[in-house]
C-alpha cells in the first residue's frame, strides 16, 4: 500500500519538495560550520607570516578568506553539479550550497549599501534561472532556486545576520 503511495506523482513530488528543504538546511548549516572552520584554519595560516587582530593594517585577509572559500565551493560544486552521475533529486538539493554561498557573498561585501544587495542578488538570481531554463532542468532544481532565494531574502528583511 505505502508503495503505490510514493508512485502516486503528487506524493512524489511533495516528497521531493520536502526533501529538498530538509537536507537542503542541513547542508546550510554543514557549509557554515564548514566555512567557519576552513576561515579559521587560513586565519592561523596567515597568522604564522602577519598579526591579525582588529588594528590589524592587513583588512583585506577577511575578504580574500571569503573569496578563497567561494572558490572552494565552485570547486566541490562543479565536480558534484557537472562530474557526478548523482541523480537529479540529489543534486538539486546540494545546488542549495553554491546558491547560499553566492548570496551570503554578496551580502556580506555590499552589507553597507542594501540596493546593491538587492541589485547584485536580483541579477544572479536572473541568471541562475536563464541558465537553468536554457539547460532545460528539472523542476527540482527550479524547487532549490526559489527555496533559496525566499530564504535569502527574509535573511535580508528580516536582518538576520549570519
Amino acid at each position: 500500500m505505502s508503495s503505490k503511495l510514493i508512485k502516486n506523482p503528487i506524493i512524489e513530488k511533495i516528497l521531493s519538495g520536502i526533501g529538498i528543504i530538509v537536507i537542503g538546511y542541513v547542508l546550510l548549516i554543514l557549509t557554515f560550520l564548514l566555512a567557519a572552520v576552513f576561515q579559521g584554519l587560513l586565519s592561523r595560516l596567515f597568522g604564522l607570516f602577519i598579526q591579525l587582530n582588529e588594528n590589524s593594517p592587513y583588512t583585506i585577509i577577511p575578504g580574500i578568506m571569503r573569496q578563497l572559500f567561494l572558490i572552494f565551493i565552485f570547486f566541490i560544486s562543479w565536480l558534484i553539479l557537472h562530474k557526478s552521475k548523482l541523480p537529479d533529486f540529489w543534486k538539486a538539493t546540494y545546488l542549495v550550497v553554491p546558491l547560499a554561498t553566492i548570496f551570503v557573498t554578496i551580502g556580506i561585501f555590499f552589507y553597507q549599501t542594501p540596493a546593491i544587495v538587492y541589485l547584485l542578488g536580483l541579477i544572479f538570481g536572473v541568471a541562475v534561472f536563464y541558465y537553468l531554463y536554457k539547460t532545460k532542468k528539472s523542476w527540482l532544481y527550479y524547487f532549490s532556486f526559489f527555496f533559496i532565494c525566499i530564504v535569502m531574502l527574509l535573511v535580508q528583511f528580516l536582518k538576520i545576520e549570519i
